[in-house]
């Protein structure tokens, strides 16, 4: 039977006049509550909750434009999006955008030192594989380009520093990665590639500082690496000893070569002066032998003999008959000096036929 036919008493949503459908009955409920809320106890159909219905959009409007103010501190910036797009970045200070849906405000923290810290393995140069364990520190430097450069560029930093350290650890010997010098190398240049890459990518991060907080070995190959790092340390301490035990013994060397080198110019000079002075009189000489040659002759044999006799320890004396008196004086000294003989005595003499 159709719901308008007569006598079906019906409508067309089945339900008979008089009768409230489940609906109603929740609208009515809201509305008692609402009336019970603001009206005080007014039930439908006085005027209290008829007045209360019209202030609602009211109240829900200033609660809209309201909803647009914000606060940004000191130490951050807002960024406002319209529509999803980026629309304006705001100061530190109180304002207001058009509430959602229109517009909506994020409010970043730009001087905030943000850290994270990435542990991995990878290979050294000759093939050694190591263990890293680095803290990158940085912080927003461009909100802009934070938000909507890249989509997550927190985690974009973490994979740029760590294909920044791969490569950087991946051209150096495992020497020099172990080695406190070669570590600071690394985190400085891993640093700057890291800067680098996420400028290209306008990432807004600017890094402050990556510290190489452990480079290892893995624990199989732990015990042999120690040992070669005490060699290592050997090695240095007995660099440092020959650099020290150089540094005390190459300046004497050189003071001493340099007084060798002033004797030999003083003994230069007094040869040559000596053989000059030689030369002159010599020179002079032969001018007075050219005038009187057996006279020299003569005073040159003289001369000579006495030289010669003078530095022998004995003296000859002829005698009336021609013997020559022998006095040994180098015996005479000998015996002196050891006090085997006084001062007073002579010793004996002996007779030389010529």
């Amino acid at each position: 039977m159709a719901w308008n036919e007569p006598g079906n008493n019906q409508n067309p949503w089945g339900r008979r006049p008089g009768n409230e459908s489940d609906l109603d009955k929740l609208l009515n409920d809201l509305q008692r509550k609402l009336n019970g809320l603001f009206g005080g106890g007014s039930r439908r159909g006085k005027p209290g909750g008829g007045r209360l219905l019209g202030w609602l959009p009211g109240l829900l409007l200033a609660a809209w434009i309201a909803s647009g103010f914000y606060q940004v501190d000191a130490n951050e910036q807002g960024v406002e999006m319209r529509f999803g797009a980026f629309s304006a970045v705001t100061l530190p200070g109180l304002h207001w955008h058009l509430p959602w849906p229109i517009e909506r405000a994020y409010v970043v923290n730009v001087t905030q030192v943000r850290s994270h810290t990435h542990k991995t393995e990878m290979l050294t140069r000759d093939g050694n594989l190591v263990q890293t364990q680095m803290a990158v520190q940085y912080l927003i430097d461009d909100v802009k380009q934070y938000l909507f450069s890249v989509r997550n560029p927190d985690h974009t930093l973490e994979e740029v520093s760590d294909s920044a350290i791969r490569e950087i650890i991946g051209k150096r010997s495992l020497d020099v990665v172990l080695s406190s010098e070669g570590q600071v190398e690394i985190a400085q240049q891993t640093q700057q590639q890291t800067q680098q890459t996420l400028n290209s990518y306008q990432a807004g991060i600017r890094v402050l500082s990556i510290n190489m907080q452990q480079i290892l070995l893995p624990e199989e190959v732990r015990a042999a690496a120690e040992d070669v790092n005490r060699a290592r340390e050997d090695k240095e301490r007995v660099q440092n000893e020959a650099e020290a035990y150089a540094n005390s013994v190459v300046p004497a060397a050189r003071g001493e070569a340099a007084r060798r080198i002033q004797e030999a110019e003083a003994y230069q000079a007094r040869v040559i002066a000596a053989a000059e002075g030689e030369t002159t009189r010599f020179s002079k000489l032969l001018a007075e032998y050219q005038k009187a040659p057996a006279v020299t002759r003569q005073r040159l044999y003289l001369e000579t003999m006495e030289d010669v006799l003078g530095k022998l320890p004995l003296v000859l004396l002829q005698g009336e008959a021609g013997n020559m008196l022998y006095l040994p004086l180098d015996e005479f000294l000998e015996r002196r000096q050891s006090g085997a003989m006084p001062n007073n005595t002579l010793p004996q003499t002996s007779e030389v036929q010529p």
